[in-house]
């Protein structure tokens, strides 16, 4: 039992050995081939420290385009008399492009025309003859108002000389009536005196003759009152008159000023005008003039034809160009407007000119699938050519977005630069005896980062210093061959 458990053990053992031994043959296996990516047969991969442009883009592609576009429309619908341009032709800004033919509105402009001015005779003729009557019945209120005025002046002054007369006739009575008292007792005085004598005869024949004259006036007095009752109804009635009248000529001439009014609100003419005013509207507008200067890109009637609305061709001005570019979802945020691009034509590379990001699409309005398989996001932007750029319409070109733009200064590719205690530092091949090169550890501050390459600076290094691309492969103060690949390319360069 002792044995077999022994025997267990050492079997054991020898198997944890084999796996050692392979782990271990493994480990420098692959160590080895990470040597053999990183370093050369004929030594050390370094290159010159140099200046590089540390300046960040994005690539895109895109079409040349007008920045000025525009679609010459018209919404009239004759026949084309007059056309002045063929496809290619450049224009200026005012220049005649087409003119419709104008034979039939002009005619029913006419038309239009004539029956407003007939009706405006008839519409002249109906205000006077309304301003007539009303002025006629200012006229004859006046009259009529006045003939009124004269019955009250009349009864008036009937009842006044009613008034006085009786007044007259009361005064004569009171008179008469003191006479009586008077001779009355003149009378009895005379009776007790000197009795029926002859001078007491002639005082009773003259009291009879006052007694009979007071009784007549008093009947006068009330002959009196009836005429001033009867000339009071004649005045009453007089001015009752008069109202009725004032109010017969004032209904006269309102019916007359309505009738004026009434025709001013419900002039025929309305409808007539307005159809006249959109007709004249049409007729600015059978002369085509263009908006701006640009060539005739395309171009949709002819001579005779008959214009069916909408579009009559389109100019786009070429001397104001722009490069239309699709935009990776990747790369949409950090386009912004007034970024510097560098744009090449695709028809001759020689063709390079600065343009600026003017307009950026950072919206999806959609999504396509294109025949590759790829998508296009639908964000875009739109970059503007200086002007003489050498570029036309439809061209493609390249275009490089400078993200950032960064003057050329010392740097080291990303390899090149390893940290230790949070510090970054390079390896410097400086040459040795023997044709070897010894390497030192050189501390340096990083800064920006391009593409490829990351901006250094350093006290104890300048221009031309080897710097080993592979940290990896190499060891602090050792002595090493150096790959001289790319200090022959500088050499060449």
């Amino acid at each position: 039992m002792k044995k077999q458990k022994k025997k267990l053990i050492i079997t054991i053992i020898a198997i944890v050995i084999i796996l050692l031994f392979v782990i271990i043959s493994l480990v420098r296996c692959s160590k080895q081939s990470a040597n053999d990516n990183t370093s050369t047969d004929t030594g050390v991969l370094a290159e010159p420290l140099d200046e590089h442009d540390l300046s960040t883009s994005i690539s895109v592609s895109g079409t040349v385009e007008s920045q000025e576009k525009s679609s010459v429309t018209s919404d009239l619908t004759y026949k084309i008399s007059q056309l002045n341009v063929e496809v290619g032709d450049y224009v200026n800004a005012g220049d005649v492009l087409c003119v419709f033919d104008s034979d039939e509105l002009e005619a029913q402009i006419k038309t239009l025309e004539d029956q407003i001015n007939n009706s405006n005779s008839l519409d002249s003729k109906q205000k006077n003859i309304n301003n007539r009557t009303l002025n006629e019945a200012r006229s004859e209120k006046q009259v009529q108002l006045q003939s009124a005025q004269n019955m009250i002046n009349n009864a008036q002054n009937d009842y006044d000389r009613a008034v006085s007369n009786k007044s007259q006739l009361e005064e004569a009575y009171n008179n008469c009536q003191n006479q009586i008292s008077q001779v009355s007792n003149t009378l009895n005085n005379t009776l007790a005196n000197e009795g029926p004598s002859e001078n007491y005869l002639s005082l009773q024949e003259q009291l009879s003759e006052l007694t009979i004259t007071s009784g007549n006036i008093l009947s006068q007095i009330q002959e009196s009152e009836n005429v001033i009752a009867s000339c009071r109804q004649a005045l009453d009635e007089a001015n009752s008159n008069y109202q009725s009248v004032e109010k017969s000529a004032n209904q006269q001439i309102q019916s007359a000023q309505d009738a004026i009014d009434t025709q001013n609100l419900s002039s025929n003419n309305d409808e007539t005008k307005k159809e006249l005013d959109a007709l004249k509207r049409k007729l600015d507008k059978i002369t085509v003039k263009a908006d701006h200067s640009g060539i005739i890109t395309s171009l949709n009637v002819s001579n005779g034809s008959l214009h069916a609305g909408g579009e009559l061709m389109t100019i786009q001005n070429t001397n104001a160009l722009k490069l239309t570019v699709s935009i990776k979802e990747s790369d949409i945020l950090n386009i912004k407007q007034g970024m510097k691009v560098i744009v090449t034509s695709n028809a001759d590379e020689k063709i390079e000119v600065e343009g600026t990001v003017t307009k950026v699409v950072d919206f999806v309005s959609s999504t396509t699938t294109n025949e590759d398989g790829t998508t296009t996001s639908g964000y875009s932007a739109d970059i503007t050519l200086p002007e003489n750029c050498g570029m036309l319409l439809g061209m493609g070109a390249k275009a490089k977005i400078l993200i950032s733009e960064e003057s050329k200064s010392l740097a080291v590719s990303y390899d090149s630069i390893f940290s230790e205690n949070d510090k970054s530092y390079v390896y410097k091949a400086v040459p040795s005896d023997g044709g070897k090169y010894k390497i030192e550890k050189v501390e340096v501050k990083t800064g920006t980062d391009s593409t490829y390459y990351t901006g250094i600076t350093s006290d104890n290094l300048e221009k031309g210093d080897l710097i080993v691309s592979y940290p990896d492969t190499v060891s602090e103060d050792s002595l090493v061959d150096i790959d001289e690949t790319y200090i022959s390319q500088e050499d060449g360069e």
